[in-house]
């Protein structure tokens, strides 16, 4: 595995909540929105379910965030300027509470 590479994309507000299977479902279009402008692949085949989100706040090493979970539950000390990174998969996945990766 290579360095990881993570870059400012675009803000989009959540509720606290919202399940984080929302949150993959709702980043969709304003992810594609920013590739079609920003990247250098094409965006056909980027959908909800090939996102995988993690916590990017410093110290938490990028933590798997769980489709069951609220974003209250799943970061604690939410707040203005929260990062969340989003890792593009080559399959669909759905992850629960006893998936572990």
């Amino acid at each position: 595995a290579g360095p990881r590479r993570t870059l400012d994309a675009f803000t989009m507000p959540v509720k606290e909540g919202m399940k984080i299977q929302q949150v993959r479902e709702a980043v969709e279009a304003p992810l594609r929105a920013y590739c079609d402008r920003e990247c250098m692949w094409e965006a056909e085949d980027l959908r909800w379910s090939r996102l995988r989100l993690r916590d990017a706040q410093p110290g938490k090493h990028f933590a798997v965030l769980r489709d069951d979970r609220t974003v209250r539950q799943a970061l604690m000390g939410l707040s203005d300027g929260r990062q969340v990174a989003i890792q593009l998969l080559p399959d669909d996945e759905t992850l629960g509470p006893t998936d572990m990766h």
